[in-house]
């Protein structure tokens, strides 16, 4: 899988860094409510970069 286009690539890294945020938010917040939250925002945001990256790679396989 090639990424050659500028947004693409802009965005698989703004998810990745987003997620990796919301993840580390969740293990160095002690309220149990904002934890759950946090998780919740990690785990779609992996959810889209695990999307888009499968759509992509079976776009442009060969």
């Amino acid at each position: 899988m090639t990424v050659t286009h500028p947004v693409t690539l802009a965005m698989l890294l703004w998810m990745l860094i987003a997620s990796s945020a919301f993840l580390l938010m969740s293990v160095w917040t002690d309220d149990p409510e904002h934890r759950s939250t946090y998780l919740r925002w990690a785990v779609a945001y992996l959810t889209a970069l695990i999307v888009i990256i499968v759509v992509f790679y079976y776009r442009f396989a060969p």
